[in-house]
């Protein structure tokens, strides 16, 4: 569950999975390392 809330609170939102992934981690279906496939990391502004 903390994956999976951790993912939806990104800044943005092409960076948040979609609620049918989310679901899927839920219910066991899909692991959570999923839910950032093709996601970026954040940057955290510090160089």
């Amino acid at each position: 569950m903390v994956a999976c809330a951790a993912a939806c609170v990104h800044e943005t939102a092409e960076a948040r999975p979609p609620m049918s992934l989310v679901v899927k981690v839920l219910e066991g279906d899909v692991p959570p390392e999923n839910l950032n496939d093709g996601v970026p990391p954040m940057r955290t502004g510090r160089t």
